[in-house]
């Protein structure tokens, strides 16, 4: 039971991040944000991870 609420959670977090990291890259395509890509980068490689042990 408490893994498929970890399950669930994890998720939920990969959601946020890709919906998270789909608006920074769309407010530094129009030039509103100064985030470098290294932190970007960043964003990415966790959402990734957070997918990865929620798959898992």
């Amino acid at each position: 039971m408490i893994e498929d609420d970890l399950k669930k959670q994890n998720k939920n977090t990969f959601q946020f991040f890709t919906i998270a990291v789909g608006i920074v890259l769309i407010l530094k395509g129009l030039g509103f944000t100064e985030i470098s890509w290294e932190v970007l980068i960043g964003l990415i490689l966790v959402a990734a991870a957070s997918l990865y042990f929620a798959r898992k």
